[in-house]
């Protein structure tokens, strides 16, 4: 079948599919445009998409510049919407150049997807594991030093004790291998009781 569209018409690029993600809702107010200040400002701070950057911090400074940006008839978050692809660059603006035509339809919905992109369920699971084993080690430790506090406040005790009963009786100091066999015993003990308070508290 001839295209019957005039040759003009046809020379043209398709523009199917293009459109950007975000749609924004249209603006009623009269001779509305963005402050090429407000932009550079945003410029700034670029978030790229590297490993080393923190995508919940690029929000809160966003939203730190944009919260009080007030326009006659224009919704705040509609002036977000307008801004955040300027935040953007290298592989966070592909990113955004690749999500669906009009899948982002609030500043919400943008959140959420740039937050789940980078840094996704399984990097928060994994940091949530760091942060238990080092609470873990932590209060291990902890019970090992209170232990051997326990242990040598004990020890103290006894030697004390000892010391009176020479002086009361003038008995010459001995050494006995049972008392510090005594010791010993007392200080795996508590080592087993550590052990096994720990195992309770991980379950």
């Amino acid at each position: 079948m001839a295209d019957d569209r005039p040759m003009a018409e046809q020379l043209q690029a398709p523009t199917g599919g293009f459109e950007s993600a975000i749609v924004v809702p249209i603006i009623n107010a009269q001779n509305f445009e963005l402050k090429s200040s407000l932009i550079n400002l945003v410029q700034n701070r670029i978030f790229r998409g590297g490993n080393d950057e923190e995508p919940h911090a690029h929000i809160r400074h966003f939203e730190s510049i944009t919260n009080n940006q007030r326009y006659p008839d224009v919704p705040n978050t509609t002036i977000k919407l307008l801004l955040f692809p300027f935040s953007l660059d290298g592989v966070a603006k592909t990113w955004l150049d690749k999500e669906p035509p009009n899948s982002i339809l609030t500043w919400d919905d943008l959140v959420s997807k740039f937050i789940n992109f980078f840094f996704p369920p399984s990097k928060t699971t994994n940091l949530r594991n760091e942060i238990t084993n080092f609470r873990q080690i932590a209060r291990r430790k902890a019970f090992q030093t209170k232990g051997l506090q326990i242990i040598e406040n004990k020890a103290k005790v006894r030697c004390s004790r000892n010391a009176v009963m020479r002086v009361s009786t003038n008995a010459p100091p001995t050494y006995s291998s049972s008392s510090n066999f005594e010791f010993q015993q007392m200080a795996a003990a508590l080592e087993d009781k550590m052990t096994l308070t720990l195992d309770e508290m991980n379950e």
